[in-house]
């Protein structure tokens, strides 16, 4: 039987230059001065583009304030190019319908307390205006317990059904953390589908996984390969990511079919072999996104690098197998030997 790798020693991570190095070089991004947390991608011109969270610390521990939604691009996931923020806060999400790309987050940068979700458009990605229908939508409060800021938040915009669908991460009015989810046609007026997700107990406690025990399932991502579809949602308490799958993007999820998804944010905790296996769960990493490009399938989330001190992007390979998908702890085929960072 092979034998499956074992982890590294928790010191190699700072003191091994070797390995932060190349750890540093291949689809790593972190921009100066700032934090990065939920992000999304879109292809346009040759180059990927990644809108992101961009935030500051303000404070001891959790004192922290978003900066405008983050903007930058690269076209080998080596070397990246920072363009000017939007003028707009929260976790982002993006689309593009016809000439003109769509973007969603929490509230305009000049409305801080504003609940719904507000949306900017732009011919080019660069130049943004706000719509002039705001906010696009406001949770229902016969769904939700709470609508505001605070809980419907971190959308995922994608096509669906001929339109479009989108997730948020919300509560019941039962206080059950929940994935929400509407519909349209126009990317402007949406339509309630109500939670296509719960949590089996109120926030704070223990669902029936062991572990689990956020109050609301953050940065919900969905997506569709070979007929399977897999959500994946974060722990907002343990900062840990799920991957539930089903064959129905609207209902049958359950925990009886989920898994830990994780990568290898600190470098040491990869184990080497394909495995869905709780015990290998990484540590402080969230937001993972799923996406294909010229390179094949890659998978995106935000962690906490202990040796720049701040939530910053990893980008990894990944393999599906058997329906699922693991993440790989190397870069195969990769394009050239260039070093990464900011240009």
């Amino acid at each position: 039987m092979k034998q499956a790798l074992r982890p590294f020693p928790k010191q190699n991570w700072k003191f091994n230059r070797a390995i932060r190095a190349e750890f540093r070089r291949r689809g790593f991004f972190a921009e100066p001065g700032h934090y990065l947390k939920d992000h999304t991608w879109i292809e346009h011109e040759g180059r990927w583009h990644v809108f992101f969270i961009r935030g500051v610390e303000v404070g001891a521990f959790t004192g922290t304030r978003d900066r405008w939604v983050g903007h930058a691009s690269t076209v080998d996931f080596i070397q990246w190019k920072i363009h000017t923020p939007v003028p707009m806060n929260g976790a982002p999400s993006i689309i593009r319908c016809g000439r003109l790309f769509y973007l969603y987050a929490n509230q305009k940068a000049d409305d801080p307390n504003a609940p719904g979700i507000c949306l900017a458009t732009s011919p080019d990605l660069e130049r943004w205006t706000a719509h002039e229908k705001y906010p696009v939508y406001f949770p229902n409060p016969k769904l939700y317990g709470r609508p505001g800021i605070q809980h419907c938040r971190d959308y995922h915009v994608m096509p669906f059904e001929g339109g479009y669908l989108m997730l948020f991460a919300e509560i019941t009015k039962d206080a059950l953390g929940c994935v929400g989810a509407i519909r349209s046609k126009n990317l402007l007026d949406w339509e309630d589908l109500g939670p296509i997700f719960k949590l089996d107990k109120p926030g704070w406690g223990h669902a029936q996984w062991e572990r689990v025990g956020y109050g609301i399932p953050e940065s919900p991502f969905l997506l569709e390969k070979d007929g399977r579809w897999h959500l994946l949602i974060t722990d907002n308490l343990h900062t840990r990511t799920y991957r539930l799958w089903s064959d129905h993007p609207l209902k049958g999820w359950s925990w009886k079919r989920s898994a830990f998804f994780h990568g290898a944010p600190t470098g040491w905790d990869w184990a080497g072999e394909p495995r869905m296996d709780p015990s290998a769960a990484a540590g402080v990493s969230a937001a993972y996104e799923l996406f294909e490009t010229q390179f094949g399938w890659l998978v995106s989330y935000y962690f906490y690098d202990p040796v720049e001190k701040k939530s910053v992007l990893r980008v990894e390979p990944v393999a599906w197998r058997d329906g699922h998908p693991f993440i790989q702890p190397r870069w195969k085929h990769w394009p050239n030997k260039k070093p990464g960072g900011v240009i």
